[in-house]
């Protein structure tokens, strides 16, 4: 039978439903449900962060390890106080920082083991498609064996 204090619950806006159970920051749920309309109107940095070769070390040092790893950079990212950021999959995290915030982007390209690509969204354009750039720009860096 359907819970109806269980429905209230995760109507919730501030429930474990939107919080990443392994790293606490926000989780995928959140980015679907508030990130993606909360920066319409902004000027912001949107950036990807996806850690590097996180199967090879789940298959060689295990599962503990990749989760310690995915903790330790969930932790950084937390460190520079972004504007918003959230688990966006296994090893992918998405970081909302102000426009200006460049010496926190800089914080951010220095974490081991991690590729990142930013792009800087203007006001008017849509959140979804500055993650998709900043997304490429990610998977292009990751490809050269370069941060930025």
């Amino acid at each position: 039978m359907f819970n109806l204090i269980e429905y209230l619950y995760l109507k919730q806006p501030n429930n474990l439903v939107y919080y990443d159970s392994l790293t606490t920051i926000h989780s995928r749920q959140y980015y679907d449900r508030v990130i993606k309309t909360k920066y319409i109107p902004y000027d912001c940095i949107v950036i990807m962060l996806d850690i590097d070769d996180l199967k090879v070390i789940n298959d060689t040092q295990g599962h503990n390890e990749g989760s310690k790893l995915i903790k330790r950079v969930a932790e950084n990212i937390k460190s520079i106080e972004p504007l918003d950021c959230a688990r966006y999959g296994g090893d992918e995290f998405i970081v909302i920082l102000k426009s200006e915030a460049y010496d926190k982007l800089e914080q951010l390209n220095k974490i081991p083991k991690v590729s990142m690509g930013y792009y800087e969204k203007e006001a008017y354009e849509d959140l979804s498609s500055a993650i998709k750039k900043a997304d490429e720009l990610m998977y292009k860096h990751k490809k050269e064996g370069k941060k930025k």
